[in-house]
């Protein structure tokens, strides 16, 4: 036997828990099946205990608690990427916009440049390679390690607990998580490999930070700000091997220039040419990997993790009012200061313009928190903001499921509010901009009629289902708008404002026995331009402009059908409504629907719930023939379905996201 092999039979060897493979003593994960390894720390390796500093890496290898069947479990904020669905059309476009969330800070194209460098990182891309993660897998009830290394003006902080993150009852490694954002393209772009590059230095925590750092990027404007560091923090457990995936990748940029340097005892890699003092810069040591935007930002978060400052996030006020109260068994946290966010917004903008930005909603609601846990479900996430001035928010909450009834099970998606009018009013009243240019109420700007109206008191909803019969050509999706119509009169009255205001030609029909209206509009077509040859010779002549032709088309089909409002996208999708109050199966009947609405907090104002499952059938139901549809990852095809609810009140915004995995 020769001497190589010798020396691995005398390194020491713990068993997996999970699946019983012999891995290195001192693996903070399996090579296997990516579960955490310990379940009690190992004395820390030399280069660990080494550190001089004031501030050293923490355990990478505590095992935290597995979530279980009968514990209380917390909620925690999130939105699923955009799920692609048909364009709302004609009425069905009522409050389709995006529900009032907090801004957060636009990536500078330096930082993604930065994280394609050191996709060494690449667990980076369970908080920047996906929107979900970045939104949802946060930081643990430890994110105070990691908040002690980032300024306390910070004003986007996020971190999560891989070690926490491995340990649920949904059989989820961290191979699974790093899959579904894509590792793969992400290290093979910075010429790394996940289990050797990366896996054998790899610590517990990541965060991922924005803060000021006093470099000058460039004229500001509304999307770039002010002088916005950003910083990725992962821990590591083994310097040396940190330190040459560090290398390897910022070495393998094509042309990109690299110079090294220590601050700090840290080793500084500057990427770029020296005349750029925006350009990004990794740094490597004292157990911390630093991925930063510029020079600047990066010797902010080693100024920190060293001693040199003590001026951290994790003693600022804000911070901890945002996480105090947040569920201690979470792996995720997030904050947001949204104060701070506008004011840079507001410092960026042409005069005229920054009254606009100066929204009341800031002020009322100046920092969020937000966090992410494992549940019996799958995923709650949560994201939480506490007013602290008074605010007229009137009373949003109630019927959210009652309209679900009037849905076809297996809906791709429904969204329903329960109370309209009062919804777009507090919408507009905290965030005055988004009504309108000059503010205002939108609705009635937008449809010619008042969200005051008494007939937008009432529960509305919108769903996207799919048609019998489609196919490949015709996918056959339909949409509906509902709205309940407890006086039917003033909803008719309502519907005709609308039709004004939208230039629609009405006319009236019956469908499957109910009377009905359709609504047309017009729109243009129009011939390509003519160009005949020049009498007598074979020259093109002088181009003809085209003639635009008006032409109707059907913007949707109106009835009342058991005292709720219907306006479909066609006949067929008013009669598959009609159908489900006639017996046939509803969305409200639905399994999945009612465990997860079942679950989700009370007095919501807005629920939101989309069925991926029927949405990933339907996709590869309908490709065309030859057409290559896209490949699911494991852990995607087990999401089956999402709820999102949001609860808006004077004293709290929220927004709850259960995700559930089968």
């Amino acid at each position: 036997m020769d001497a190589g092999s010798q020396s691995n039979e005398a390194m020491p060897q713990a068993l997996c828990p999970s699946c019983g493979l012999a891995v290195a003593a001192d693996a903070a994960f399996c090579p296997n099946c990516g579960r955490a390894i310990y379940a009690t720390p190992p004395t820390p390796t030399a280069s660990f205990a080494a550190a001089s500093s004031a501030l050293t890496a923490p355990d990478a290898f505590d095992a935290p608690t597995v979530v279980g069947a009968s514990e209380s479990i917390a909620t925690s904020g999130a939105n699923w990427p955009g799920l692609q669905l048909p364009a709302a059309t004609g009425m069905t476009s009522l409050g389709a916009g995006a529900t009032l969330t907090p801004a957060h800070p636009v990536r500078s194209h330096r930082l993604r440049t930065l994280t394609a460098v050191v996709s060494t990182l690449v667990v980076l891309a369970l908080i920047g390679g996906s929107s979900f993660w970045l939104y949802t897998a946060f930081a643990s009830s430890s994110e105070q390690v990691t908040a002690k290394l980032v300024p306390q003006n910070t004003i986007l902080f996020a971190s999560v607990d891989l070690t926490a993150a491995a340990n649920n009852n949904h059989k989820l490694t961290l191979d699974d998580l790093a899959q579904a954002v894509g590792v793969d393209s992400i290290v093979t772009a910075s010429h790394l490999n996940w289990n050797t590059d990366i896996k054998p230095w790899l610590g517990r925590y990541i965060a991922i930070a924005a803060f000021p750092d006093g470099t000058a990027r460039g004229t500001p404007s509304v999307t770039s700000p002010t002088a916005f560091g950003e910083a990725l923090i992962i821990q590591s457990r083994d310097t040396s091997a940190a330190q040459a995936a560090v290398s390897k990748a910022a070495h393998a940029q094509h042309g990109a220039s690299v110079s090294s340097s220590s601050y700090h005892g840290y080793t500084l890699c500057q990427m770029g040419p020296a005349s750029d003092t925006a350009r990004p810069a990794l740094a490597v040591g004292n157990g911390w990997v630093i991925a930063a935007s510029s020079t600047a930002a990066a010797q902010a978060v080693i100024d920190r993790a060293t001693g040199a400052s003590s001026d951290a996030l994790s003693g600022s006020p804000s911070f901890q009012d945002a996480v105090s109260n947040l569920p201690s068994n979470r792996f995720g946290t997030l904050y947001v200061n949204i104060r701070a966010y506008v004011d840079a917004l507001i410092a960026a903008a042409p005069g005229a313009t920054q009254a606009a930005l100066n929204v009341p909603f800031a002020d009322t609601y100046p920092v969020a928190g937000g966090d992410l846990v494992w549940t019996d479900t799958g995923l709650r996430a949560q994201l939480t903001l506490n007013a602290v001035k008074s605010a007229s928010i009137p009373n949003l909450a109630g019927d959210t499921s009652g309209l679900a009834s009037f849905v076809p099970t297996g809906a791709l998606s429904y969204v329903s509010v329960a109370n309209m009018g009062a919804l777009v009013r507090a919408a507009y009243s905290q965030v005055p901009a988004a009504a309108s240019a000059t503010a205002g109420d939108p609705l009635q700007k937008t449809y010619g009629v008042s969200s005051s109206d008494p007939a937008l008191q009432q529960p509305a909803a919108m769903a996207t289902f799919a048609l019998p019969g489609a196919t490949a050509s015709q996918p056959g999706t339909a949409s509906v708008t509902l709205l309940r119509a407890p006086d039917t009169t003033a909803t008719q009255t309502l519907f005709k404002k609308i039709a004004t205001k939208s230039n629609w030609t009405l006319k009236a029909t019956t469908v499957d026995g109910i009377a009905a209206t359709e609504a047309y509009a017009t729109g243009y077509t129009y011939t390509p331009p003519v160009t005949p040859p020049t009498k007598g010779t074979s020259k093109p002549g002088i181009a003809k402009q085209p003639t635009p032709k008006p032409q109707q088309y059907l913007a949707g089909v109106a009835a009342t059908v058991n005292g709720v409002f219907v306006f479909a996208s066609s006949t067929a999708a008013l009669d598959a409504v009609i159908q489900v109050t006639r017996g046939t199966a509803s969305l409200g009947q639905s399994a999945d629907f009612q465990q997860l609405i079942g679950q989700a907090p009370g007095n919501s104002a807005l629920v939101e719930y989309t069925n991926l499952a029927a949405s990933r059938a339907l996709a590869q139901q309908h490709a065309p023939k030859g057409a290559r549809t896209p490949t699911a990852t494991a852990l995607m095809n087990r999401v089956k379905a999402m709820l999102l609810t949001f609860t808006w009140s004077a004293q709290q915004n929220q927004t709850t996201v259960d995700i559930k995995i089968v």
